[in-house]
């Protein structure tokens, strides 16, 4: 059994001021907890079970969720900028409002099935925006 409450504490201290510890929570079974407005930017989640999770608010910018499950997770207003969500699963999960850069979705390998075709075509906008170099003026 994991001390989420302690690995939390030590993540905040290691980004505040270097000391503690990253919070590596590798393959850990999060399932349902209640992570809301956690600040776990740049920790290792990689394989993560969040089914279910609470983690709105939560800052997960710069984290690694690759692989991991946030199948039915409640991301709303979670800040996911530059995190790695590499083969991650999002099916089910609320999303309104969440923080993602266009660049960082819909790449090979990342499974969104929570979005709607609308939200999937403004993506896709974006993505082309981005990827089309500017005529010169």
């Amino acid at each position: 059994m994991i001390d989420l409450q302690k690995i939390l504490t030590d993540h905040k201290s290691w980004l505040l001021d270097g000391n503690g510890h990253l919070a590596d929570l590798r393959r850990a079974n999060l399932r349902l907890a209640n992570l809301r407005l956690a600040d776990l930017s740049g920790a290792d989640l990689r394989r993560a079970n969040l089914r279910l999770a609470n983690l709105s608010g939560a800052d997960l910018s710069r984290a690694d969720l690759r692989g991991a499950d946030l199948r039915r997770a409640d991301l709303r207003g979670a800040d996911l900028r530059r995190a790695n969500i590499l083969g991650a699963t999002f099916c089910g999960a609320t999303i309104d409002g969440a923080v993602l850069q266009p660049e960082d979705i819909g790449g090979p390998g990342w499974i969104l099935c929570a979005l709607t075709d609308l939200e999937w075509s403004t993506i896709a906008a974006e993505r082309q925006k981005l990827l089309t170099p500017s005529s010169p003026v």
